[in-house]
């Protein structure tokens, strides 16, 4: 993207005297050569729809991506839920079966050691939690970064299509 970027602005200068000359050039032709007056009309006004239904597919193209990132967010969302869900009773799973253990052999849950094994499943269970979190984030941005380079395409081809334009008007002329 950063290579897309450099290009464009590389580009961009030469890209914008070559309208400005079109425009000049345009503009004494359409002193010089009135009779080519209807065809350059024709012309823009062609180029000026192309430019529309390019800017409308790209707009419902981008809405689709909207709508499908929502729905992959919400699916995250979920995903998370459950397993938070899950992890919690987990957790209180795996603290009743350690509890038992403990009863099992007569060591007292609340003793120095009980305590500490107990706090380790805590723990163990809160680094699975914070694992998951960053994956989710990672992945939140990702789905972010898609609609963003969506959205720079589009601009892009927008761009592109507009300074062909101006060369063939400056062709025409």
């Amino acid at each position: 993207m950063a290579q897309m970027a450099s290009l464009m602005g590389s580009v961009m200068p030469y890209l914008t005297a070559a309208t400005q000359v079109a425009s000049t050039v345009n503009s004494i032709n359409k002193i010089v050569n009135p009779e080519q007056k209807q065809q350059r009309e024709e012309l823009r006004s062609r180029q000026e729809l192309a430019l529309k239904q390019l800017r409308k597919q790209q707009e419902l193209a981008y809405q689709q991506e909207q709508k499908k990132a929502q729905q992959q967010k919400n699916e995250i969302n979920l995903t998370a839920n459950l397993q938070e869900k899950e992890r919690k009773s987990a957790l209180k799973r795996a603290i009743s079966r350690q509890r038992a253990k403990f009863g099992a052999t007569g060591i007292s849950a609340n003793s120095g050691s009980g305590e500490a094994v107990l706090l380790g499943l805590f723990q163990e269970s809160d680094n699975e939690k914070s694992k998951r979190e960053s994956l989710d984030k990672l992945r939140f941005g990702a789905i972010n970064q898609n609609l963003q380079n969506r959205k720079s395409l589009n601009i892009l081809q927008a761009t592109q299509l507009k300074q062909k334009q101006d060369l063939e008007n400056l062709y025409m002329n």
